[in-house]
This record gives C-alpha cells, sequence and structure tokens, in this order.
C-alpha cells in the first residue's frame, strides 16, 4: 500500500513498492522522483524499481505506459524481484513503453546497472 522512493546517487532513484500499489499512487511518486531530478539539476536519471514486496501488478496496466513513456528524462526502468514477476512485468512494460527494461536479482546489482546506463549517456558527466 506504499512506494517508498530512495535517491542513491546522481541520477539514481529506488521506488520500493510495498503491498497492493494503485496507478494514482504510480504517478504520484513519478511526479516526485521528477521533482526530485530536476532540484538536483539532472538533465536524465534511471529508476529502479524494488518489486520484492509485491507479489502482483494489481494496477491497470496500460496506465504504466502513460506514466513511463511520457517522461524523456527518464532513462530505463530496472526492476529487482524474482524471475516470475520479473518477466511478467517485463511483458507488460514491453507492450507499452519503448523504455530500456533490465530485470535484475539484486540491489547491488541494480544500481550497478543504473550507475553504467547513465555513463553511456552523453547529458551525464
Amino acid at each position: 500500500m506504499s512506494i517508498k522512493i530512495e535517491y542513491i546517487d546522481t541520477g539514481i532513484y529506488v521506488a520500493h513498492w510495498q503491498g497492493r500499489i494503485s496507478s494514482a499512487e504510480v504517478t504520484s511518486n513519478m511526479s516526485k522522483i521528477k521533482a526530485l531530478a530536476n532540484d538536483y539539476g539532472e538533465q536524465l536519471f534511471c529508476l529502479i524499481l524494488d518489486l520484492t514486496q509485491v507479489n502482483n501488478i494489481p494496477f491497470d496496466t496500460a496506465h504504466l505506459g502513460q506514466i513511463t513513456e511520457s517522461d524523456a528524462q527518464n532513462v530505463c526502468l530496472i526492476a529487482i524481484n524474482t524471475q516470475q514477476l520479473g518477466d511478467r512485468f517485463k511483458r507488460i512494460v514491453d507492450q507499452f513503453t519503448k523504455q530500456d527494461y533490465i530485470r535484475v536479482d539484486t540491489y547491488d546489482e541494480a544500481v550497478i546497472q543504473a550507475r553504467a546506463l547513465l555513463k553511456q549517456q552523453p547529458e551525464i558527466i
């Protein structure tokens, strides 16, 4: 029933999803992350979704594409979870957005991937 936002490093944010999440919560938290990125002067960022405390994606998945596709600052989505939810989530993301998506098994791996992706972007120093 909640999403907790964590700032890791320049251009790296983690959204820890817990329980049942609504599309309104996702939209609200994406707005908060965009505002933080703007406050920090970050032109681009990676969003890590910590889905380890979620058993299903309970909201309208069509809305997910609108949330992710509308954000030109977001370089990619990186999801942490089991193979089962990760693959299901990847299929949902692939249906609704062209945004890069990476599934990882651990928090540390997610941060490493995010840092590597941001270094590949010419706008990030």
